[in-house]
């Protein structure tokens, strides 16, 4: 537990007493940080949500899995990744030290579009990083994919943002909602965009009907019998973004592009719908506002662009204040957050536990 609690609350200190490095120093301690991140999410050993599926899933692709069959009643992507580690002398941590890599990375990436960095890499951590990165592998690796798409999106790359819109859809069906994004810009390509998503969403539809029948049945359907108790507090606490993004709307244009204005608005409302299903379906609402998380990147990476400079300090401290708070009410109060603790890392085992069991 205590590796948890420090990881988010030594950086958040460091960061709330503004401590100046310089310039070489402080790029060589966020490569550090990256890297420690990496080996903490990849190496880790009988630690987080879904461990037993997880293996499971491995043995299963390197045992039952045919590229040649195109099977897409799972998620191809994702079984794909792990029949090639499992089929080539790999192992469960290298494969998890791949996802891990793309997902700290991918949130790197993104945060090269907001103001500050580290904070982004900070407020990432309790939930993308040890929730999701460490509990949910395939919905990590959408995630991931998603964050690629939507850096290429605001880089006016729109090939390319469907490209790994459908590499996340088939890492994990849900992932779908991403090419929602396109009813939220409207211009002289709109409806020639809205044509080309429902191609490509019809297209992915129809090879993973039955799955998308079986998932609709468990999640909203005759057959709901999960019920996660931490939804509406995971997503009233992610819809605080979306309360500043309304109430400063004025002052966040002046410092928005066009392309980040499309995808803000639509989590916007994204998030605000799921809100309100996470009193009644709980458990889809929960995994599905994974994917309003970069609202949340963009609006408290960028919060103290909209007032005087001289506020900065106390805006950023204020934000990781309360994302130390989100981690330590998840940690103690959290339904499954038990099975993260002990955290076990393969390393660790190998030198002070060996056998490793």
């Amino acid at each position: 537990m205590l590796i948890y609690i420090l990881t988010l609350l030594i950086p958040s200190l460091f960061y709330g007493f503004n401590l100046k490095l310089e310039s070489k120093f402080y790029h060589i301690l966020i490569y550090l940080f990256l890297f420690y991140l990496i080996c903490l999410v990849g190496l880790r050993h009988h630690t987080g949500g879904d461990w037993s599926a997880q293996i499971y899933e491995y043995y299963r692709a390197q045992v039952g899995f045919n590229i040649y069959t195109l099977d897409f009643r799972g998620d191809f992507l994702f079984s794909y990744l792990n029949y090639l580690v499992s089929n080539f002398y790999g192992s469960i941590y290298i494969l998890n030290v791949f996802l891990a890599s793309l997902l700290v990375l991918s949130v790197y990436l993104y945060s090269s579009l907001l103001s500050q960095r580290f904070i982004t890499l900070l407020i990432s951590f309790p939930y993308i990083f040890v929730v999701v990165g460490m509990g949910f592998n395939r919905q990590g690796m959408a995630l991931s994919l998603v964050l690629i798409g939507l850096y290429y999106l605001q880089k006016n790359k729109y090939f390319i943002y469907i490209l790994y819109s459908a590499f996340s859809i088939f890492s994990h069906k849900s992932a779908i909602i991403i090419l929602a994004i396109n009813l939220f810009k409207f211009n002289k390509y709109f409806f020639l965009r809205i044509i080309f998503s429902i191609l490509i969403a019809v297209l992915i539809i129809y090879f993973v009907k039955d799955d998308l029948s079986r998932l609709y049945y468990y999640y909203l359907g005759g057959g709901v019998h999960l019920d996660s108790k931490g939804s509406v507090f995971r997503n009233s606490f992610n819809t605080i973004p979306v309360l500043i993004f309304i109430i400063f709307y004025k002052s966040f244009l002046k410092i928005m592009k066009e392309e980040e204005k499309q995808i803000y608005l639509f989590f916007s409302f994204y998030q605000l719908i799921l809100l309100v299903m996470s009193f009644y379906i709980s458990t889809f609402a929960d995994r599905m506002t994974i994917y309003s998380l970069p609202l949340q990147l963009f609006i408290f990476s960028n919060l103290h662009s909209i007032f005087h400079p001289k506020y900065k300090v106390l805006i950023n401290v204020i934000i990781l204040s309360m994302y130390n708070c989100y981690f330590f009410i998840w940690i103690f109060l959290g339904q499954y957050s038990k099975v993260w603790f002990p955290y076990r890392n393969i390393i660790i085992e190998y030198i002070f536990n060996f056998p490793v069991r």
